[in-house]
């Protein structure tokens, strides 16, 4: 039944097909098709379909291009009324159109066919666009998955093949090297960096493929001359530029997470952590900033926001000294050699040839640094957070990126460490200013110091440096219950050492010590005396009753 109600309607066009062919001959008036083209004979091989959800019009001019491209305009045949009503119709939508020039008329009816046609396929360009905006609260997309609809004009004629590859790209991981379609601000040249890493880059380079455009990001107004400024207030209050001992003030910086922590004995760990760096303090006049606050960056970057704000609000700190509450001081004694660092702004443990020559991702430890407090680091700071910006997916593209250039880095998103060594690397100008220290423990890693400590407990401290200066419990994770590469046990045990080796050196001025480094209790060695002060300082003092 279909195969003979096709072969009827093919039978019926043809025969309206000669009647039109006959009709123009006749009239000398051009046979006029929806795509102005006529078409070709004996091939007409169109099949008229009709929707069920549209009412059929006997006006075959009234159906769009899109549902049938190929049928034939048969306006010269249809009847006076059909005809008086078509012109009525032209008179609105073209009224400087003669009334009876019938081939203006056609040709307008043909325009307007036209007219309609690209009008649709611009309403679908539209909608296809529109459909492509990213939405700013959700991960940037990747611009190499763009499709043909983006780069051309030919999105109506795409292919079911293509689609499936538009598909096919759209399922790749998160994680991407950088493509040359990013946004031309902020492609990076890996090829250029040579091996002495004497690349122009900044880290507005970092693959960063979001958009639409922004803004750069900052930790605040860019301070452009902060050395004079600060300059000009010390001179206004010189007593505050010494501590009474005639060392360069310094603050001492560290926190812990705004809400309690998740594993029972994380804020024990938290709290002893704060008295350990409370009782440094106290000894080297040491002024100690707790921060438990988060400001514009999270995570590994949080450090940033709170140095830079301590800089500007406290003019008369020479140095900002950070410090990660998973590290404490294991030789209470020891002082930081400030003099070493004349003409430096930036003291952090590592390693030069681990750094410059390896490009390895261990080669310093960020979570302690002392940082001058001058326009060299605010500029440093205003480089280094940028590669941080939590914003869509950039921490994952940037982590990434640090992946493949770093050796060893696991791939996750963007870190402090990471993006410092990177700085160093791509802009070689801040080297002579960065001091990488290694003469001291001024980072000591745990597993290799804590099962020294009941053989160092028995001896003497010469506070030159042979004892660790500080312990970094780096990998546990005392807060959140979790760990790295060791169990949570043996790095509570381990810290549990660390601990009471440092509190040691406190209670021995009052005569008392833990009863051992594995314990809390603590014991009485040393009995009171009538001259306290002659005992505690092994001097003689003359005075008369």
């Amino acid at each position: 039944m279909k195969m003979a109600s096709r072969i009827r309607v093919q039978f019926l066009l043809a025969l309206l097909w000669n009647f039109t062919i006959l009709s123009g001959l006749l009239s000398q008036a051009p046979i006029v098709t929806a795509a102005h083209v006529s078409p070709a004979p004996k091939t007409f091989n169109s099949t008229l379909v009709v929707k069920k959800d549209r009412p059929v019009s006997g006006d075959l001019t009234n159906r769009t291009a899109a549902e049938s491209p190929n049928v034939v305009n048969l306006s010269s045949n249809t009847t006076t009324r059909k005809d008086q009503r078509t012109e009525k119709e032209l008179k609105k939508q073209h009224p400087r159109l003669p009334s009876g020039d019938t081939n203006n008329r056609t040709e307008a009816k043909s325009l307007n066919v036209m007219e309609q046609r690209n009008h649709s396929i611009s309403e679908d360009l539209r909608t296809i666009k529109e459909s492509k905006k990213p939405n700013p609260r959700l991960p940037a997309v990747d611009h190499s998955n763009r499709t043909a609809a983006e780069g051309s004009n030919s999105t109506a004629n795409m292919t079911a093949s293509e689609d499936q590859t538009t598909i096919k790209k759209s399922k790749k991981p998160r994680h991407r090297p950088p493509s040359s379609d990013l946004d031309a601000n902020r492609t990076i040249d890996t090829q250029n960096v040579d091996q002495n890493h004497s690349s122009n880059m900044t880290t507005q380079d970092i693959p960063n493929n979001l958009a639409p455009p922004r803004k750069p990001f900052r930790l605040g107004p860019r301070i452009k001359n902060w050395d004079e400024q600060r300059e000009a207030w010390l001179k206004k209050y010189p007593y505050k530029r010494l501590t009474p001992q005639n060392r360069p003030r310094m603050i001492l910086v560290t926190g812990s997470p705004p809400t309690p922590c998740g594993y029972p004995t994380g804020d024990q760990f938290l709290t002893r952590s704060f008295k350990n760096k409370l009782d440094y303090g106290r000894l080297h006049v040491v002024d100690v900033y707790y921060n438990m606050a988060v400001m514009e960056m999270g995570d590994f970057w949080v450090k940033l926001p709170i140095v830079r704000k301590l800089m500007v609000r406290h003019p008369e700190a020479e140095w900002i000294w950070w410090m990660d509450s998973d590290a404490i001081f294991t030789d209470m004694n020891f002082e930081i050699p400030l003099e070493r660092y004349e003409g430096k702004n930036m003291v952090i443990h590592g390693w030069k040839n681990m750094v410059y020559r390896d490009r390895d991702w261990t080669g310093l430890n960020a979570g302690i640094f002392l940082l001058r407090n001058c326009q060299w680091s605010l500029d440093l700071l205003d480089m280094w957070a940028p590669m941080g910006e939590d914003y869509g997916n950039h921490k994952n593209e940037v982590g990434y990126f640090l992946s493949q250039q770093l050796k060893g880095r696991p791939d996750f998103e963007s870190d402090d460490q990471a993006g410092l060594i990177w700085l160093l690397l791509s802009k070689p100008e801040l080297r002579s200013k960065v001091f990488l220290e290694d003469s001291y423990k001024l980072h000591g890693w745990w597993m290799e110091l804590t099962e020294h400590f009941e053989e160092m407990a028995g001896k003497s401290n010469f506070s030159d440096g042979s004892w660790p200066f500080i312990t970094h419990f780096v990998g546990c994770k005392f807060c959140s219950g979790r760990y790295n590469s060791t169990s949570l046990e043996l790095c509570t045990r381990e810290a549990e050492k660390a601990f009471n080796f440092a509190d040691n050196q406190v209670l021995r001025s009052y005569g008392y010590r833990h009863e051992s480094l594995s314990q809390l209790g603590v014991e009485q060695f040393s009995e009171e005396s009538t001259h306290p002060l002659e005992q505690l300082y092994g001097i003689s003092l003359n005075f008369t009753v």
